[in-house]
């Protein structure tokens, strides 16, 4: 099945899309790429914001500190998608 799949989207580029796209790097994933391992504004024409969390893909998933960063970036998002709510 995997296979099959693979044979179909072979060659498929799907188009960009008009959203925003907020993306959080580890400093680990940068630290071992030394870049970002994805460039996020080739899938969308809308803004990419990006933030550097700490840690690796582990501490994203288990740290509470790291999920209070997250929420912290997340409501300053929604802050700035609607300023008067």
């Amino acid at each position: 099945l995997l296979k099959d799949a693979a044979i179909v989207l072979h060659g498929y580029r799907a188009r960009p899309l008009d959203v925003p796209v907020h993306v959080w790097w580890t400093e680990k994933t940068l630290e071992r790429y030394g870049t970002s391992p994805i460039h996020w504004q080739d899938y969308t024409t809308g803004m990419v914001r990006s933030d550097i969390i700490p840690g690796d893909h582990l501490d994203v998933v288990e740290s509470p500190v790291v999920h209070q960063r997250i929420a912290e970036i997340l409501s300053d998002v929604e802050k700035d998608a609607f300023p008067h709510a």
